[in-house]
């Protein structure tokens, strides 16, 4: 086209600077992108820095819901598994809480476990620690005025892993979306490109 004296159209020089930036841009910021990942992972051998970037994953939106509700799930439904087969309140929160991924999470889950070891009262314990939503709580708080905590803890993982599938849902959705649209702009804009090409081409060649 500037050979032949015609101007480049906007959806070419769109991707032409699409081009460009995979050219130069991305392997910029792939490089950024493992020099944070270094830094983030020694940050993380220190014991404070792996509780807070897990105090942060917790905050961030959907990520941390699917954080939350697996690892809820997972001590959850060891709790009634243990709870069922006869194991001790102590052993059994001591085992659950070796399967919280999250640190952050497995500290609020310690403090608690300590002052349920202290005599506290579990629902009072889970809502003092910020581990469980007031639903949670109403439901373990009537198990343990009945004295169905294995029934409750059950219930409790089945409304944790309902959300779990909900979230990865949606997250697998929203994904999804983005993704075909991208791809969907990229056709257009090369169509266009084609085109709008074609046709300056032979307004040029006419005149």
């Amino acid at each position: 086209m500037e050979n032949l004296g015609g101007e480049m159209n906007l959806p070419v020089k769109i991707l032409m600077a699409f081009g460009d930036f995979l050219m130069y841009g991305l392997p910029v910021l792939m490089a950024v992108f493992c020099v944070a990942a270094i830094f983030i992972s020694r940050w993380r051998a220190a014991e404070s820095g792996r509780l807070a970037t897990d105090k942060l994953l917790l905050k961030i939106p959907l990520a941390g819901k699917i954080i939350y509700n697996a690892d809820l799930s997972r001590f959850t439904n060891l709790i009634a598994t243990l709870y069922a087969s006869g194991v001790n309140t102590t052993e059994t929160l001591k085992m659950a809480e070796r399967t919280i991924g999250n640190s952050y999470l497995r500290l609020r889950f310690q403090q608690c476990r300590l002052a349920i070891n202290d005599g506290a009262a579990v629902a009072a314990s889970f809502k003092k620690y910020e581990i469980f939503d007031d639903d949670d709580i109403d439901i373990l708080s009537v198990g343990e005025r009945t004295g169905s905590l294995v029934e409750c803890f059950a219930e409790i993982y089945n409304l944790h892993m309902e959300a779990l599938s909900v979230s990865i849902k949606r997250a697998t959705s929203i994904l999804t979306a983005v993704a075909f649209i991208v791809a969907v702009l990229i056709i257009l804009l090369v169509a266009l490109g084609i085109i709008s090409s074609v046709y300056g081409l032979s307004q040029t060649l006419s005149s």
